[in-house]
């Protein structure tokens, strides 16, 4: 069938036969070569190419070939230690998280919520809170372009609103990160200050040397190697709550075991103690805002069930 269209013959492309792909494929090496063929490389390609080894400390390269297998090496080789999180290190990283993030803050729930009520939502927010790192998770295995948290408005929203909606997350993914650092720099300084108790150093002293601290500890490039350093973080404040735990029992000993405890919330409380004390629990477990970061990096990303399963029953 054809159709005629101000005189132009335009054929049915339903009824042409259908054509077989060649089987001329290409090499490895001709890949590169019509790559850099089609690029313009050549004799100032190979100037360019000794400049380039002279300038970066690169080895000699007899032909260009050799130079892009080179580098392409190279960044496979980079790839490769930007993807070595295990899900063992993943579940370290995710508690230093909850725990640094609340830990010490939980006695405060119980003392205002009584110790069922704060059981109650601390097992209900623990239980929810794993749900929601499983469907992260699962978004990340299906959507892998998903880096960070706010790559997920394009998801939510199409076109220009899904572009509007990710400059929000990232505000407040930024905002939200800030906040938690911002709370580890108020920690060290209060605890260089307690532990030093000399009043007559100035706490802009105690501040810089904790901004020198989490400088270095940042340092790392890769969350697998960040994973030694959540070893020591979680060995640390777990002794501090342990240390806290047995300072606390010697003190209700002396006074005769009245710690003024009750299952139940004291009389009088009002509705925003309460909000505080839920936003508390709330606060402990926003470990999966960073599971995106997290997982980017994971040799094998659909391993982290496991890291999931564990962290729930160590939190709650």
């Amino acid at each position: 069938m054809t159709k005629h269209h101000n005189k132009d013959i335009v054929e049915d492309i339903d009824e042409k036969p259908a054509e077989t792909p060649s089987n001329n494929h290409l090499s490895k090496d001709e890949t590169i070569t019509a790559v850099l063929e089609v690029n313009g490389y050549g004799r100032e390609s190979r100037r360019g190419s000794r400049r380039f080894s002279r300038r970066f400390s690169e080895p000699d390269f007899a032909n260009d070939i050799e130079r892009v297998r080179y580098i392409s090496e190279l960044t496979e080789e980079g790839e490769k230690k930007f993807n070595r999180l295990t899900w063992k290190q993943l579940v370290i990283i995710l508690i230093v998280c909850a725990v640094a993030l609340g830990t010490l803050s939980m006695p405060l729930v119980f003392a205002m919520l009584g110790m069922i009520g704060g059981t109650i939502l601390t097992v209900g927010m623990g239980c929810l809170a794993v749900l929601t790192s499983y469907y992260i998770g699962q978004v990340k295995l299906k959507f892998p372009q998903v880096i960070h948290y706010s790559d997920v408005g394009r998801l939510l929203l199409p076109g220009r609103a899904g572009e509007i909606l990710t400059k929000i997350l990232q505000f407040i993914f930024v905002f939200f990160v800030m906040l938690g650092v911002a709370a580890h720099f108020l920690t060290g300084k209060q605890a260089f200050t307690t532990i030093v108790g000399d009043k007559s150093i100035c706490q802009l002293v105690w501040s810089v040397i904790t901004l020198v601290l989490l400088f270095i500890c940042s340092l790392p490039p890769s969350f697998s190697e960040m994973a030694i350093l959540g070893y020591i973080d979680f060995a640390s404040i777990m002794t501090a709550v342990l240390v806290t735990l047995i300072a606390t029992g010697i003190s209700a000993h002396k006074v005769n075991w009245e710690t003024g405890w009750s299952a139940y919330p004291p009389e009088g409380l009002s509705f925003s103690y309460g909000m505080i004390a839920a936003s508390n629990v709330l606060f402990a477990y926003a470990f999966s805002i960073c599971q995106f970061s997290f997982m980017e990096e994971m040799a094998e990303p659909s391993d982290f069930p496991k890291a999931i399963v564990v962290l729930g029953g160590a939190m709650i």
